[in-house]
């Protein structure tokens, strides 16, 4: 539903029935999603999966080239705009263009349509706005987060989510910057969280409270304080880590239960 309300395709399929002369006709599998027509109404509209891309059907593999059908093939996303009709308002302009996988269909987003952010979770991106206006992924290095790591991805314009959308490359070295959490820490205390060791940190603002308490990171750079912080394991080093079982905790049996489907003779 949320998707629906922002003006995008659902990526969640659903069986869909459409009543026809007194009966349900079956669909197949497909999602629904607001689209404006010529005269601006918006109207709910059926998208069923198609058997094969979109853009590889007529009129659209026509308005293509080979290389721009070549990069929606492996990218998803053409990684630059094209003139063409928008899905949703039914105008003719200049248009980022996306694949929505899970119908294969395209997805366009007007370029006037979109405000572009000067930063990216607080990294300016100067120049690299441009680069990301002409529907090309921008690298963005060394982003300071709250929490005190630093990463590195990259940024693009996704006609899906109708909007910019970054993905963290997830190196897997954890880098700690000289503020964490609102609190200048020192190089020893920076390599020391790096390493994933626990560090006790005063005056730490979490979540709109100041606190102090023990630090420390997991191994996929989630931050955990005080028991949770102590108590981690870590399985960085392991040549075979094993995955963590999940622990089932047995519910205490009230007086008289049985199981179910017991018989009681």
């Amino acid at each position: 539903m949320g998707d629906i309300l922002k003006g995008r395709i659902p990526n969640k399929l659903v069986p869909l029935k459409h009543k026809m002369d007194g009966r349900w006709v079956d669909l197949g599998l497909g999602t629904i999603s607001p689209i404006r027509d010529d005269a601006g109404n918006v109207q709910l509209r059926i998208f069923t999966r198609l058997d094969e891309p979109q853009y590889k059907i007529s009129p659209y593999k026509e308005l293509f080239t080979d290389k721009e059908i070549e990069r929606l093939e492996t990218d998803g996303h053409l990684g630059s705009t094209k003139k063409m009709k928008d899905f949703t308002s039914g105008r003719e302009c200049e248009c980022y263009v996306s694949v929505h996988e899970a119908t294969n269909r395209l997805t366009t987003l007007p370029v006037d349509a979109l405000t572009l952010p000067t930063r990216i979770y607080g990294k300016e991106i100067g120049d690299d706005i441009e680069a990301l206006r002409s529907g090309k992924e921008i690298f963005v290095e060394d982003i300071h987060l709250k929490d005190g790591r630093v990463i590195s991805g990259h940024a693009r314009v996704d006609a899906n989510r109708g909007d910019v959308v970054f993905r963290n490359d997830n190196n897997p070295h954890l880098r700690i910057h000289d503020t964490v959490f609102g609190v200048k820490v020192s190089a020893d205390i920076q390599a020391k969280l790096a390493n994933h060791e626990v560090v006790f940190i005063p005056g730490m603002k979490v979540g709109g409270k100041t606190i102090s308490t023990d630090l420390r990171y997991s191994d996929t750079g989630r931050p955990l304080f005080g028991n949770n912080a102590r108590n981690y394991r870590s399985r960085l080093g392991e040549e075979n880590p094993r995955p963590r079982q999940r622990v089932r905790r047995r519910l205490p049996s009230l007086p008289g239960a049985q199981p179910k489907g017991m018989k009681i003779g």
